[in-house]
C-alpha cells in the first residue's frame, strides 16, 4: 500500500509518513539514498517518490524517460504484435516496470534496475532518465557499487553482470548454478556476496567478474545478506535469521 515508516531513534520507535489507502495502491519495493540531499521511494508498476526533507514528506510523480526513435519504434512494434494490446506506444512502457533498486555510481549518476531487464541511468538526480541498452531480458533484483568505478547488477536465474566504467558497458559475470540472486553486499575489504534462491552464499574477490560458493545449505530462498565485520556474515530469507563465518562458511 506504498506504506513508509520513519525512526528518528535508531529504530526504536516509527512514525507512518506515507500510505496510500487508494483502492489501486502498488507496493514499495525499497528505498534508496539521500542522493545529494534526496531519498527515494520505488516499487511495483513504475511506483516513484521522492523526498527532499530526510524522509518527512514524499512526492510521488512518474518516471521521466526519454526515449530515442529507434527505442519508440521497437515499444510500437512490440505494441502492434500484441494480441491484447490497444495497439499503441508511446515508446515510455518501461515507466510502468517494477523497480527494485537505485544505486549512485561512482561518477555520481544514478543507476535503476527492475523488471523484465530495465536499466536507467540519471544525470540530474533522478529528475530525468535515459534506458541503457539491455542487455538482458529478465528482472534485475538488485545493484551494487563496487570499489573504483565498478558496479554490479543482479537477477534471475543465476544472471549477473559487472560494469568497469559507471555502467557504461557491461560483462557477464561466472557463477556456479543458475539460481536467481536475490541480495547483494560488499565487505570492507571489497569482496562481493550475493545470496540466492539455493540458499547459497556466493563470494566474488575479483571485483565481480567470477563468484564461487562459500556456503550452501538446505533449499531455502535468501532474500538478503549483511557483512558484519571479523569474517561474519548475517543472511535473511525463508529459513530466518542466519548468522555464519564467511571464512569457514560455517552456520
Amino acid at each position: 500500500d506504498g506504506w513508509i515508516v520513519r525512526s528518528e531513534d535508531r529504530g526504536a520507535t516509527w512514525k507512518e509518513v506515507h500510505f496510500d489507502s487508494t483502492d489501486q495502491a502498488a507496493p514499495l519495493l525499497g528505498i534508496a539514498g539521500p542522493f545529494n540531499g534526496k531519498l527515494f521511494a520505488f516499487g511495483a508498476f513504475g511506483l516513484f517518490l521522492t523526498s527532499t526533507d530526510q524522509g518527512k514528506t514524499w512526492t510521488q510523480s512518474p518516471l521521466a524517460i526519454a526515449v530515442s526513435p529507434a527505442e519508440a519504434a521497437a515499444a510500437q512494434a512490440a505494441a502492434d504484435a500484441d494480441p491484447f494490446g490497444s495497439g499503441a506506444s508511446s515508446g515510455s512502457d518501461l515507466a510502468s516496470h517494477h523497480i527494485y533498486a537505485i544505486v549512485r555510481a561512482a561518477d555520481g549518476s544514478l543507476i535503476l534496475v527492475g523488471e523484465r531487464g530495465l536499466m536507467l541511468r540519471s544525470a540530474d538526480n533522478g529528475q530525468n532518465w535515459k534506458s541503457l541498452p539491455k542487455i538482458y531480458k529478465g528482472s534485475f533484483f538488485g545493484a551494487l557499487v563496487l570499489p573504483g568505478n565498478r558496479l554490479l547488477v543482479y537477477g534471475m536465474r543465476g544472471h549477473v553482470f559487472y560494469s568497469v566504467n559507471n555502467g557504461q558497458s557491461w560483462q557477464a559475470s561466472v557463477l556456479p548454478g543458475n539460481d536467481s540472486v536475490f541480495g547483494g553486499a560488499v565487505t570492507d575489504k571489497g569482496e562481493v556476496l550475493l545470496v540466492n534462491a539455493s540458499n547459497t552464499v556466493l563470494v566474488s574477490t575479483d571485483g565481480g567478474a567470477h563468484f564461487t560458493r562459500n556456503s550452501q545449505g538446505k533449499r531455502r530462498s535468501l532474500a538478503a545478506i549483511l557483512p558484519l565485520g571479523n569474517g561474519e556474515i548475517l543472511t535473511a530469507g525463508d529459513g530466518g535469521l542466519r548468522l555464519k563465518s564467511l571464512n569457514a562458511g560455517q552456520e
